[in-house]
């Protein structure tokens, strides 16, 4: 669910409804604009309206239900909760409704196909967002946007590139809007002025929400922004339109855009069955991605330039939740959690390597073994923590019962198939 992020996020001052409702009256006109600019036709009148605080939480809520069934958004909330990245008392879609409802300032509903204005932004930021906005209606028009933005329910590091693509897309249009008869992509630092225009960086559910959320929000807007502006520098609007039909896989192609247009897909990892854990139950699984990987670096401590560093020669992933047999749904400490990841050459896991070992190191209580390519711990919950590396592969392992620890790790390495 924090891939679910479909607004833009601005944060304002409340207006009165009469200069709201002047605005959405306007929206034709400023479509034709944007039209133009952005070289998609407008094939059909977008629909409009001004929502409160109230409403919008409202139809937050209805677009989590439509997109997401409980145990989804129950499997992220615990699996995250295991690494670390959630506290354990955290109600994952609480948190959300309130982060969203505090940052947005407008946003377009592929499934109603209608545009809303928040009633409380300021006038400065109206036809900005409007323009934003309307570009997103646009893409849906010609690119179905339902369709690329449908939850990946087992590669969430996917959906976050398309919706990175889609955001990216609508800020650098208000870019262009704002800066008309000039190029704004001549100079790299209008690329980073993203967090200039957005309120992120301030509200009181935002400054208290998990690193992950925080950045995951920020991921689509900012690096969105400038995988896009890497693009238009140097070629016309249609070369985005293309995009849409050949779509970013990963977070890595979004960080790194040379590496979308070498077309350096994932690897694709397929996990083989695990009869150490015949009676467990796989709650979740999906890809973390260099996104969440450099995120995970920087929970445990992990100074900011390096973590990027060790995330950076990700190659793919898969990420894997087991419960007991006993599982009530609820309990964590009890949950094992198994990541295999393939990076880009052995130095680069390497580097990985050691990040999640220093990352373990700070997460449980005792070491009981350190090797050049395997680490191991106990932590207070009598479980065991293992990370080990082969070569150019890495494997994470999270709240192991000792007594199958050993053949588990045995069991991994023998049945990963690539």
């Amino acid at each position: 669910m924090s891939r679910l992020v479909v607004f833009l996020v601005v944060a304002g001052l409340s207006v009165p409804a009469a200069a709201q409702n002047k605005l959405a009256g306007e929206v034709d006109a400023l479509a034709r604009q944007v039209s133009k600019l952005r070289g998609l036709p407008v094939k059909r009148p977008i629909a409009r309206g001004v929502l409160t605080r109230d409403q919008i939480e409202k139809r937050i809520l209805e677009r989590i239900a439509e997109d997401y069934a409980e145990a989804d958004v129950a499997g992220e909330e615990r699996c995250m909760k295991r690494l670390g990245l959630f506290p354990a008392d955290l109600d994952y879609k609480d948190v959300m409704v309130k982060l969203l409802r505090e940052q947005v300032a407008g946003f377009y509903d592929p499934y109603r196909k209608e545009l809303y204005l928040a009633d409380w932004i300021a006038d400065e930021m109206q036809k900005i967002v409007m323009v934003h906005e309307i570009d997103h209606a646009l893409q849906d028009q010609s690119f179905d946007l339902v369709k690329f933005t449908q939850p990946k329910k087992d590669n969430g590091d996917e959906q976050v590139a398309r919706q990175a693509l889609v955001e990216g897309d609508g800020v650098a249009v208000m870019f262009e809007y704002m800066m008309p008869g000039s190029d704004p992509w001549a100079d790299d630092r209008v690329a980073n002025m993203m967090g200039l225009l957005s309120g992120l960086s301030g509200g009181a559910e935002f400054d208290k929400a998990p690193l992950l959320l925080r950045e995951t929000l920020l991921f689509s807007y900012e690096k969105g922004l400038r995988f896009v502006a890497a693009a238009r520098k140097t070629r016309p609007w249609s070369d985005i339109d293309a995009m849409y039909a050949n779509p970013p896989q990963s977070t890595e192609q979004i960080l790194h855009p040379e590496k979308y247009r070498a077309r350096e897909k994932p690897i694709a990892i397929k996990p083989g069955k695990l009869a150490t854990l015949a009676g467990w139950k796989r709650v979740w699984s999906n890809v973390l991605g260099e996104l969440v990987f450099s995120i995970y670096f920087r929970e445990w401590g992990i100074e900011k330039a390096r973590a990027l560093r060790a995330a950076e020669g990700w190659g793919g992933d898969r990420v894997q939740l087991f419960a007991p047999p006993d599982d009530d749904g609820k309990r964590v400490g009890a949950l094992v959690l198994i990541d295999e990841s393939a990076w880009d050459a052995e130095a680069d896991a390497v580097e990985a390597f050691d990040a999640l070992v220093e990352a373990a190191a700070k997460a449980n209580d005792k070491q009981i073994d350190k090797q050049p390519t395997y680490a191991e711990w106990t932590s207070l919950g009598a479980v065991t923590t293992f990370v080990e590396r082969r070569k150019d592969r890495v494997v994470y392992a999270i709240g192991v019962p000792p007594a199958l620890a050993p053949k588990l790790r045995a069991e991994l390495w023998a049945s990963w198939k690539r």
